[in-house]
């Protein structure tokens, strides 16, 4: 007797209360889960799948798995908040006030935030990419400016474009298509992030940003953020306001976008590479997002198995 192949497809979408169920029931089958869960969690959970769901490329359960593994994993972290508790006096009793009622203090708690477009966690200072960045949009004014600075300009139309100046003084122009038009001599990506402010980049009149980690899967450095932006067809809507990364849409455009297509990842990998027809490598499909991180493998793995479970329980 054959074992019937499981089906993976999705075309008739999911019942919202038995994905929560199903991840309800798994809080405590798995580390992460137990640490993490919060009442939130499947919230943030199904706002992606609602996103994956109204996305064509998206025809695989087991892709839909995957991602929410990788943004459960990447995409989640603690904050501090602030409760109020009853004062405690001896014995642990409650102190009461004047009305007869317990006096209330502040505590400090950290709770987790999970699933939900984050900044980077740990944003090193001598990684280059927090080096802060000029950004300006390119007005005709400021193309008579850029013309003294090379022939090019007088030819080229970068209107709409940006402007780029980064702290060591290396200038670029980028069109409004998310092409480099010109830099400036011996110019490269990435100032040190410990050297002094340039002459050029402190009279620079343009708009200071940090282009470090954002998202569901973190994007970095200002060359990527326009290049994601153009892939979108958002053009340099990143560049200008890195900020908008972190909405939820966006976040998941940008994850989706690199892991159906491969553009944007280092190696160029994509999720068909690892689960499609009958190969189901959870294992190893970390190597798209970020492949030294060897820790990660299997705890991804088994998160995208735990996903994969919930969806197909909930599956219509």
């Amino acid at each position: 007797m054959t074992t019937p192949q499981t089906d993976y497809s999705h075309t008739g979408g999911f019942d919202e209360a038995k994905f929560r169920a199903a991840f309800e029931a798994r809080r405590k089958m798995h580390l992460y889960f137990k640490v993490r869960y919060t009442n939130a969690a499947a919230t943030n959970a199904w706002q992606l799948i609602q996103m994956m769901q109204a996305d064509s490329r998206v025809t695989d359960v087991r892709w839909m798995a995957y991602m929410l593994a990788t943004a459960f994993w990447e995409a989640s972290h603690t904050i501090t908040e602030t409760v109020q508790v009853p004062k405690l006096g001896k014995g642990k009793k409650p102190v009461l006030g004047p009305d007869k009622q317990p006096l209330m203090v502040d505590k400090h708690i950290k709770v987790w935030e999970v699933m939900v477009p984050i900044d980077e966690i740990v944003v090193a200072n001598k990684r280059r990419y927090k080096a802060p960045v000029k950004i300006k949009k390119i007005e005709s004014d400021d193309v008579v400016l850029l013309a003294k600075l090379s022939k090019i300009f007088q030819s080229a139309s970068v209107l709409g474009g940006a402007w780029i100046v980064e702290k060591d003084g290396d200038q670029f122009v980028i069109s409004s298509t998310g092409t480099e038009v010109w830099h400036s001599k011996k110019a490269a990506v990435g100032a040190a992030f410990a050297g002094g402010a340039s002459a050029t980049y402190t009279h620079f009149h343009g708009d200071e940003h940090v282009y470090f980690g954002r998202g569901y899967v973190q994007l970095t450095w200002w060359n990527n953020y326009v290049a994601a932006g153009v892939s979108l067809g958002r053009g340099l809507d990143l560049l200008f306001d890195p900020l908008l990364v972190k909405q939820p849409q966006v976040a998941y455009d940008i994850m989706a976008h690199g892991m159906l297509t491969g553009d944007g990842f280092a190696n160029k990998h994509k999720l068909a590479y690892y689960i499609i027809g009958s190969k189901t490598d959870y294992f190893n499909a970390r190597k798209m997002v970020n492949g030294g991180d060897a820790a990660s493998y299997q705890p991804i793995a088994d998160i995208a198995k735990l996903f994969e479970e919930m969806l197909l329980e909930a599956k219509l």
